[in-house]
């Protein structure tokens, strides 16, 4: 039987269970299966309500054993992730995770007897798709009489899973996680699966994917070459030169012929012959395949129809050196989906392990999905970035913003930091914020406040939000480190109805004195720290008209108080310069504009 085929070929464990469903299971080509079997396994403890569900999906060669259940058990392909107080918790959640459809782990594939033959399908079983896995996923999860998942979580091909499900199932699934993943596959990484397929149709063992039989040769030298091509994919240049750098292996000096001179070669050859032992090549050309076809926007008008079904809430995360789906990929999915309004959360995470990073950055990824999930659980937060003088402290404007914002206002914090101002809306005014900052451990922190955060840079990232998709739109002290300001004003009030933008006064009578004294103008800095404009009243409001905008209010600080409480000597400059607007230009250390479109 099939179950009895895959174990001769893997070596699995006895921890899987498998459940068939009888009856015909379309797929998106138009074929169908009269039946399939989905492997599985569970760990934790399903709570009352149901309302506990993590379901894990893995990536190109992995299976439904993400993790050991115990002493005896062979450790899993995220161990160091699931288990008691690991990323994800099972004392608190009831994990699942399911071989996928096409597999060769207990579910359905090329292995499994096709009843109409009564022989292993080999290629006459059908192409399946991302989609449909993410179908018979959800049966599994009525078998397991499980109506809605709290998070849906998975890495490269996972994360194209967990993206699918947010996608067909959106009432299912409050929850996702994609990591190291994409919105649509690239032509490179197309290439680089052809090249791994075409590895095993070169081996004449593959026989035309009919190698089944009791005394058959598997064709397991093409699928360990296309497994080392796949495993280079998953590192990086810096991860290659740490691990193996030039170290010869097993000689002192190199051989000038063609035996393994190199460790990295010796760890390729390792990896390939060893991959042999656990996975079918006619496996790898199904699920390979099944990535290439990966488009979420297939079968619908557009990208942006896709996305706008998702009701969830989304944590992106992509990392650094990761050049197989590489950060900007994560980037312009998460852009797609904050423009059809769908609470998305992404972060960048520094790593120089390759797309491997997501199985191997497991401190960084136990905080994160920590955070992402219970927010209010979290103790320290990391310090925020604070390149002016006026920011050592607790910000000057917070305290004013705040009264001035209404309740359940639509709001967005450029350059939010840790998220503090947005935090305080959020909880005292009941509003609805999103944030944007370009440091990850700033992004990090916000989101183990619980806020929706995307990292990015303020001037490239308001083009991706609709038009007056926020009531108010703030810029707080951060104006001056801007490379195009008045682009930056345009589009805040293009996707706000209002813009509140606050700086430090380049004229405040303390700059001009130090400038006299030939201390030049400005927050002094030290090095690596950007370099911030200074910008008077003056400027600030030519500026602003410039940019087609209304200056609707104005408010003058000094040491965080308002001016007008500073009445003695404010009426003597007045009377002196003949306006109240002179004598802020002088008094003030802070100013704050509220800006609306004319």
């Amino acid at each position: 039987m099939a179950d009895s085929l895959c174990k001769s070929v893997t070596d699995l464990m006895e921890s899987y269970k498998t459940v068939t469903f009888e009856g015909e299971f379309k797929l998106k080509s138009g074929n169908s299966l009269p039946r399939i079997t989905l492997a599985y396994e569970t760990y934790g403890t399903l709570n009352e309500d149901g309302s506990n569900v993590i379901f894990i999906f893995h990536a190109l060669t992995g299976d439904s054993h993400v993790a050991s259940h115990g002493e005896l058990d062979s450790e899993g392909w995220w161990e160091s992730a699931v288990g008691p107080g690991k990323a994800y918790d099972t004392n608190k959640y009831f994990v699942i995770c399911s071989n996928v459809l096409g597999g060769c782990r207990g579910s359905s594939g090329p292995m499994f007897i096709n009843p109409a033959t009564n022989k292993p399908y080999g290629l006459s079983f059908p192409v399946v798709t991302i989609e449909d896995m993410v179908h018979a996923q959800a049966l599994l999860l009525d078998y397991l009489k499980i109506d809605t998942v709290l998070l849906v979580t998975g890495g490269s091909m996972g994360g194209m899973q967990a993206l699918q499900w947010a996608v067909s199932y959106p009432e299912r699934v409050k929850n996702v996680q994609i990591l190291a993943s994409t919105g649509k596959v690239s032509p490179q990484t197309i290439a680089l699966n052809e090249v791994a397929r075409q590895a095993i149709y070169a081996d004449p063992n593959w026989n035309h994917g009919d190698y089944y039989g009791e005394n058959q040769v598997r064709p397991d030298k093409g699928l360990a070459v296309a497994r080392m091509l796949g495993h280079i994919t998953y590192l990086c240049e810096e991860s290659m030169q740490r691990k193996f750098g030039r170290d010869l292996q097993k000689r002192t000096s190199v051989g000038y012929d063609f035996e393994v001179d190199f460790s990295v070669e010796s760890y390729l050859r390792y990896r390939g012959e060893n991959f042999t032992h656990r996975f079918d090549a006619n496996s790898l050309l199904y699920v390979s395949k099944a990535i290439d076809y990966f488009d979420i926007s297939d079968g619908y008008a557009s990208m942006d129809e896709a996305l706008g079904r998702i009701q969830a809430r989304v944590l992106i995360a992509s990392y650094s050196s990761d050049w197989l789906f590489p950060p900007e990929q994560s980037a312009k999915l998460a852009r797609t989906m904050l423009r059809n309004g769908v609470d998305a959360t992404y972060v960048e995470i520094d790593s120089d392990y390759g797309h491997d990073a997501f199985l191997l950055e497991l401190d960084k990824l136990s905080k994160l999905t920590r955070d992402f999930l219970e927010p209010s659980s979290v103790g320290e937060m990391e310090e925020p970035l604070c390149t002016s003088r006026l920011c050592q402290e607790k910000r000057q404007d917070h305290e004013l913003i705040l009264q001035i914002i209404p309740s359940k206002s639509r709001v967005l914090d450029l350059g939010c930091g840790t998220g503090e101002l947005i935090e305080r809306l959020s909880r005292e005014k009941a509003a609805e914020t999103r944030g944007v900052d370009l440091r990850e451990e700033n992004v990090r922190a916000c989101i183990s406040k619980g806020l929706s955060v995307r990292q990015g840079n303020i001037e490239d990232g308001l083009k991706d939000y609709p038009d007056e998709e926020f009531d108010y739109v703030i810029l707080s002290q951060t104006i001056g480190y801007l490379d195009n300001p008045k682009a930056v004003v345009e589009e805040m009030l293009r996707v706000g109805r209002r813009a509140i933008i606050s700086f430090e006064n380049g004229g405040w009578w303390h700059e001009r004195f130090r400038a006299m004294q030939g201390n030049g103008m400005g927050p002094t800095l030290t090095s690596g720290e950007p370099r911030c404009r200074i910008i008077t009243l003056d400027q600030f409001e030519s500026l602003a008209l410039q940019s087609g905008a209304v200056i609707e209010r104005t408010e003058f600080l000094l040491n965080g108080k308002h001016l007008p409480n500073l009445s003695q000597v404010k009426q003597m400059l007045e009377e002196k310069l003949g306006n109240q607007e002179q004598a802020a230009a002088l008094l003030a250390d802070t100013a704050m504009y509220v800006l609306c479109r004319k």
